[in-house]
């Protein structure tokens, strides 16, 4: 997983990485973009399901000015474009992806992609990955769901703003996957350090292939089950 990250490279040439390894899987991508008033060009990549999408998997690409990203988010784009692999070699022809632009600024990306897909997804589950290359362990937060989780019920998260928020304001069930250290009296300013502008997000070796692995196995066993 890490050696993909390496290849998505920084925030100044991400989103031309991201969509040169999508097209080498497959010629069914969407360039969603979009004029901003306040944040200028707003440009999403989607690989559209064949059929009505049961899975929406969600990844944003946009990185905090100062911040090379590599675990926000490189590390859930990474996991996203394996189980894109995934998909596409097993011919699953009802999972979404969606790599979202301006999370940092409010999820101006995935609002404009629900606007305008929302009645195709009255019957989707989303799964939102960010922040997904630290640590030893994974943790979640629900939204709108009761849905089994194969995860400890301690590991539940509360979290502050990601694209799971507006995925909850259209009336998407979805579940965010976060990963980080067992040890929740440090483990807020651990994900802190490693995100945004934090110093630790600019060192690609803090990341832990085994735990994106991990959450790569999670979320293909929800496929499964769908």
């Amino acid at each position: 997983m890490i050696e993909v990250v390496k290849m998505l490279g920084d925030s100044n040439d991400r989103f031309d990485s991201i969509l040169a390894y999508i097209q080498k899987e497959t010629s069914n991508v969407v360039i969603q973009e979009f004029n901003s008033d306040i944040y200028g060009s707003v440009r999403n990549i989607i690989i559209p399901a064949t059929n009505a999408p049961k899975i929406l998997l969600v990844a944003h690409h946009d990185v905090i000015k100062g911040s090379k990203g590599y675990n926000d988010n490189g590390s859930g784009v990474a996991i996203s474009l394996n189980i894109l692999k995934y998909v596409i070699q097993n011919n699953i022809t009802n999972v979404e992806f969606l790599f979202s632009d301006k999370e940092e600024f409010g999820g101006i990306g995935i609002r404009h992609y629900l606007e305008n897909n929302i009645k195709r997804l009255d019957k989707t589950f989303g799964i939102n990955l960010d922040v997904c290359g630290l640590g030893d362990t994974i943790f979640f937060k629900r939204y709108i769901t009761k849905r089994s989780i194969k995860l400890p019920s301690e590991n539940e998260l509360d979290v502050p703003f990601s694209d799971s928020y507006v995925l909850q304001q259209f009336n998407v069930e979805n579940v965010l996957f976060i990963t980080g250290i067992d040890d929740k009296t440090k483990l807020i300013s651990y994900i802190f350090e490693h995100q945004h502008n934090g110093h630790l997000d600019n060192k690609i070796e803090e990341l832990n292939d085994t735990i994106m692995q991990k959450v790569y196995d999670l979320v293909i066993d929800i496929i499964k089950e769908d």
